[in-house]
């Protein structure tokens, strides 16, 4: 049977948005070959379902078909034992290897793609997912490695690649085992334990630590866990007190479900508790107005009404406009004591730079400050490398907590590249889980009187600020909205709002093994008016192929290639049109600009385009991309 699907296709992420509607069978899905490349968004990807005006949102969806289930850092390689479990319930699936799959310590990772029997509406969805890995035998074994992602409405799921080292390791089966699953759409409210909530509140707390007996041992874990979540522990406090608890039991869980049962409760109690016994002397010490202001000491900046010596701060913006070279330069000032963008800096500091999103971008930016600005590698500038951090994973947090404590790290300034890369496995949109996240950055706060500054990503409509739960920003110190050119505070406890600067970008060439490499470092420039917009207005080599763009958008005979809310759009030129008008660009001297420069000029002018909104890009139905007039 054929299923609707959306194809979508991009070189990173935040491109696969817009696609084009295909049909295709189970099997052509699973005869599709691996991409063999480095970067897996280098590839085509599917919403398996249909979606209004092939726009990808949850607004947008119209159906769902199909079960994609991703089961990522599994210890064991259990390929074969995913295949015969779906064989022996005669589930009619796709089975391979993912792209990450045994790259090193990385785990193994697979993706299971099993056919339904009839479409799903939205909302159906959500619920026939956890279902279907309930009924399955294979996938609920493995249910703690699957990831969150895959009930989300809108989902898009790459299709299979590997990169070129581990391509020996890339597996595919299509299984012809039975009938097409018939899902489950009803919200099943089921719980594996004994005893209901009821009778288990009967039990007094006091009782019940003393330890219980096998049959009552995991409703009594829920009722200790959400007990101590009522009472304000974080979630290290919780998992060490209900795991000391668990061993007077008889006999003790397994420590996984324990770890289960915290990680599902985190900040939410589901369980009565006791009521809270009377302090012995008042918590709250009443104060005069005035005995307040000298009791509390007063603020002080590491950056001077910018940043804080300690807290939690953002530097965001849409991918490719530029913040890590922003993070970059803010880094070595911070580790060098140098004022930053002429705010006085109170003192040299230790700066941990956590890169989880490109090291190897890191690594040749950070050589590109260091060339440009003639320094030696800096003895209080740290850098992590490990793409696999969650801020979720208790046993991670206390590593790197550990690491810094190895080599004597105090008051550092903590950068983490990025947000979204290490709350992976967490819905961004969910307030429980971002502030189980940002919880864990108040711990390392705490423990290293340390200031912390992570980089995230906006939405499409940048409009909108940070991409993620609402809960986040409350718990900001500073966020700062950086574009390709410039940045402006969005928000700073304290401080002034009053903030806007602009930079320009030097370039650093022979870097690389071979001296064939080049990069960018960021130049300030001048500060801008209060509460104007951060973007720069085009100048050089941009203003150079904006203009370009718009001399052959006003000579085209394309018209009406793309449809905007069912309406034909003006004007418009092919991708690849526009990228030959890169040879055009001169640089002072008469000379094309090289390859690297090329390469990110034009991502940046497509980057601006939807935010001036006097250009913009997208697909036609036919899947060819063009830039092009909107309707207005």
């Amino acid at each position: 049977m054929k299923h609707k699907l959306l194809k979508l296709q991009g070189t990173n992420e935040s491109e696969f948005a817009r696609g084009v509607p295909v049909e295709m069978t189970l099997k052509e899905l699973g005869e599709l070959p691996f991409k063999i490349t480095e970067d897996k968004f280098n590839n085509s990807g599917f919403v398996f379902g249909e979606v209004e005006g092939n726009y990808r949102n949850n607004k947008n969806m119209i159906n769902r078909t199909l079960f994609p289930i991703d089961i990522d850092g599994v210890p064991n390689d259990i390929f074969d034992e995913l295949v015969e479990g779906l064989k022996a319930q005669g589930i009619n699936a796709v089975v391979h290897t993912s792209h990450n799959h045994k790259v090193g310590d990385k785990g193994n990772r697979f993706r299971v793609i099993a056919e339904t029997s009839k479409t799903m509406t939205p909302d159906e969805f959500p619920d026939a997912v956890p279902n279907f890995i309930d009924d399955v035998k294979v996938l609920k074994k493995y249910a703690k490695y699957i990831d969150p992602c895959t009930d989300r409405k809108s989902q898009y799921f790459l299709a299979p690649s590997h990169p070129p080292e581990t391509e020996k390791f890339a597996r595919k089966v299509y299984i012809n085992g039975g009938q097409p699953y018939i899902p489950d759409t009803l919200k099943r409210i089921t719980k594996d334990i004994p005893s209901s909530k009821v009778e288990s509140a009967k039990t007094s707390m006091k009782d019940i630590l003393k330890g219980v007996s096998e049959g009552s041992r995991h409703n009594e874990c829920a009722r200790v866990t959400g007990t101590m979540f009522n009472k304000g522990m974080v979630y290290e406090e919780v998992l060490q007190i209900v795991s000391g608890w668990n061993q007077l039991n008889k006999p003790p869980l397994p420590q996984e479900e324990v770890d289960r049962v915290v990680q599902d409760l985190k900040f939410t109690n589901s369980f009565p508790t006791e009521e809270l016994t009377e302090p012995s002397e008042p918590r709250y010490q009443l104060l005069h107005t005035q005995d307040a202001r000298t009791s509390r000491p007063q603020v002080k900046w590491l950056v001077d009404r910018i940043f804080k010596e300690k807290g939690i701060c953002t530097i965001y913006a849409p991918k490719s406009q530029g913040k890590t070279f922003l993070a970059i330069d803010l880094a070595y000032k911070l580790a060098l004591g140098q004022d930053w963008f002429g705010h006085k800096v109170l003192g040299a500091r230790d700066v941990v730079y956590f890169a989880m999103e490109d090291w190897d971008g890191v690594n040749i930016r950070q050589q590109g400050y260091e060339l440009h600005h003639q320094l030696k590698s800096l003895p209080n500038l740290y850098v992590v490398d490990d793409d696999e951090f969650q801020l979720d994973n208790l046993s991670m947090v206390r590593d790197f907590m550990e690491s810094l404590k190895s080599v004597n790290i105090v008051n550092p300034v903590i950068i983490f590249d990025t947000w979204q890369d290490m709350t992976t496995y967490l819905k961004g949109n969910d307030n429980d889980d971002m502030s189980l996240a940002i919880n864990m950055l108040k711990k390392i706060v705490k423990e290293f009187n340390a200031l912390i500054i992570f980089l995230g990503h906006t939405g499409k409509d940048v409009s909108k600020g940070f991409r993620g739960a609402s809960s986040i920003e409350g718990h900001l110190d500073t966020a700062i909205i950086s574009s390709y050119g410039s940045w402006q505070l969005g928000k700073v406890k304290n401080g002034s709002m009053d903030l806007a600067y602009e930079f320009s970008y030097d370039t650093v060439d022979g870097l690389g093994a071979d001296g064939d490499e080049d990069t960018l470092v960021i130049n300030p420039l001048y500060k801008q008016s209060s509460g104007k917009s951060p973007h720069k207005k085009r100048q050089g080599n941009q203003a150079q192929l904006y203009d370009l763009i718009k001399v052959a958008l006003d000579k085209s005979a394309l018209i009406g290639k793309v449809l905007v809310d069912g309406v034909a759009c003006k004007k418009c030129i092919t991708y690849a049109d526009a990228q030959k008008l890169m040879s055009k660009v001169k640089k002072n001297d008469g000379k094309s600009i090289d390859s690297f420069r090329q390469n990110s000029l034009f991502k940046s002018v497509l980057k601006s385009l939807s935010e001036r909104r006097d250009l913009d890009r997208g697909m036609s139905n036919d899947g060819q991309e063009y830039i092009y007039y909107p309707i207005i």
